[in-house]
């Protein structure tokens, strides 16, 4: 008897403790907030160092619990040896920066749509959950070309205003949309996420839109795990046909193997950190951590079988990301050839390509594109 007590008790103990692994993942965290100082100018501000504060460019400093938003600019000091770094203060948005002493910090330089251009549109795409608001870029060029920018976990629309600037200069009339789960959608970033497997859907509503409003051609700008539903959306979206490109930013493209890179980036054993997907992709453990279907991590996974991209795809990464490491993103294109391109740039923490060198992540967009033939101000092939 004792023996089947014992037995029931670690039973319990395993489920609840793989379902905690499992919502570490897909559950919403509290924001991670830095404390900071300005000076008496209130044209710097002093920030604890780090590689993500240290990088170079344009970054945001969200605060007031996410309603106001500084642009922070370039680093003016570094001070290795007491750990903090001085950067400029370029211009503050819905709140007073010297009224607080924290916030958050992230890689989303606009802090609205009408940063990247004053024409733009807000619309509502009708999903499985409810109205998801989206922005509309249009573009007299278009010649029926859309871009569709998807952001990824754990974040909102803005992350991907990004690429919309390089997009409209290539005569590309863009969409930004929200998705299950992120803080525009019911919930209120509340939702757990699935990964990219559930967030799909409401992407391809999107798609829905873009055909609807005239689009004949369509190029997927995904970030993050927004890159692994881009992926999913060129197998799977009833507009698949239409797809015509991927550019794919600090790319989730073997879900399973990034859940454990970054488990043991943050000091967990390597055995452990390889039952976070167990925990995501098994019932009764996958219920306890949140999600109402388990992950299918085969599904997420583009690095195998060889040549499963079947969409010209450009990739661009850095070696500083310790989220998703580099090494996941060249098993992808060397599992694709002659469909992925890769490209590194200078090493920078995890999506900060762009922030980092906006010239020259632009540049190695536009140069992929024409040589594509997917921009829309060169090709007349969809014309009359």
């Amino acid at each position: 008897m004792l023996i089947l007590i014992v037995a029931v008790l670690l039973g319990i103990l395993s489920v609840w403790f793989l379902a905690l692994l499992g919502r570490r993942v897909v559950m919403p965290r509290s924001p991670k907030l830095i404390n900071f100082d300005l000076d008496e100018t209130g044209q710097l501000i002093r920030l604890p160092l780090s590689p993500a504060t240290q990088s170079a460019g344009m970054h945001g400093l969200w605060f007031n619990d996410d309603t106001a938003h500084a642009r922070i600019g370039d680093v003016a000091s570094i001070d290795a040896v007491n750990g903090f770094v001085d950067r400029e203060v370029v211009g503050v948005l819905g709140g007073d920066l010297t009224a607080t002493k924290s916030g958050r910090w992230s890689g989303h330089a606009f802090a609205r749509p009408n940063d990247v251009s004053a024409d733009f549109m807000e619309t509502s795409i009708t999903t499985e959950t409810g109205e998801s608001p989206a922005w509309v870029f249009p573009t007299a060029d278009s010649d029926g070309t859309w871009a569709v920018h998807v952001h990824g976990i754990r974040t909102s629309r803005f992350s991907a205003l990004r690429s919309v600037p390089v997009a409209l200069r290539l005569g590309m009339t863009s969409i930004v949309p929200s998705y299950f789960g992120d803080s525009d959608n019911p919930g209120k970033g509340n939702r757990p996420s699935y990964l990219g497997q559930r967030e799909w859907r409401d992407v391809e509503m999107a798609l829905d839109y873009a055909v609807d409003h005239g689009a004949r051609r369509v190029v997927l700008f995904g970030w993050s795990m927004g890159a692994s539903i881009s992926l999913t959306l060129s197998e799977v979206s009833r507009h698949r046909d239409l797809i015509a490109g991927l550019v794919l930013v600090s790319p989730a493209t073997n879900m399973r193997g990034t859940l454990v890179a970054a488990a043991v980036a943050a000091g967990v054993p390597s055995w452990l950190a390889g039952l976070v997907p167990f925990s995501l992709s098994h019932r009764p453990f996958s219920f306890f951590s949140g999600l109402r279907e388990p992950v299918d991590f085969r599904a997420l996974d583009w690095t195998q079988p060889a040549g499963r991209v079947k969409v010209p795809t450009l990739v661009i990464h850095s070696d500083g990301d310790t989220d998703i490491p580099l090494r996941i993103t060249r098993q992808f294109a060397d599992a694709n050839p002659g469909m992925v391109s890769l490209v590194e740039l200078d090493a920078v923490p995890h999506q900060l390509e762009w922030n980092s060198s906006p010239r020259q992540f632009e540049g190695e967009i536009e140069r992929w594109v024409m040589t594509k033939g997917l921009d829309a101000l060169e090709d007349d092939s969809l014309a009359g």
